[in-house]
């Protein structure tokens, strides 16, 4: 049935289909082995491990960065890249990564500086600016960020911040 994968016939015999001349009464089971699927989806990095597995089987997944990104955390929140799973149904993850880049202490350009204290940001110099997710999601004019990447833009001045 759709699921699941033919693994042997009870007298041993792992070939799906057989044939053999009947000279007497038999009594065969065909064994099967449910399967369930592994899919992670992950942007800026690429996973091992995904597919198609058996019911049981331990499977491990590596999340892997892309040039210039690091691995964060998994979508259940284990911080490990590397990690090993007992499949015992589907199971669906996100790997997520961002930008590896060492956060900025101080930018200064055309009389603009952005500088981040702590997770605070504070921008001199510009009579506004905008913070965008790295999503292109636009914040607006906030000032405590949360751990993550950003884009500042304050009187054609661009930077990037991470707040780690």
């Amino acid at each position: 049935n759709e699921g699941y994968r033919f693994v042997k016939w009870s007298d041993g015999v792992e070939d799906a289909t057989r044939n053999f001349v009947i000279t007497s009464d038999i009594i065969l089971t065909a064994e099967f082995v449910k399967q369930y699927s592994v899919t992670v989806s992950a942007e800026n990095g690429t996973i091992t491990g995904v597919g198609v597995h058996d019911a049981g089987a331990e499977v491990t997944l590596t999340a892997t960065p892309n040039e210039g990104y690091r691995f964060v955390k998994w979508s259940d929140g284990v911080e490990d890249a590397t990690r090993t799973i007992t499949v015992t149904e589907d199971v669906e993850l996100t790997a997520l990564f961002e930008v590896d880049n060492s956060p900025i202490s101080d930018v200064e350009a055309d009389n603009v500086s952005i500088r981040l204290v702590g997770n605070r940001l504070v921008v001199e110099g510009a009579d506004s600016y905008s913070v965008y997710a790295v999503n292109g999601q636009c914040l607006g004019m906030v000032e405590s960020l949360e751990r993550g990447v950003y884009i500042v833009v304050a009187d054609g001045v661009r930077e990037k911040i991470i707040v780690r």
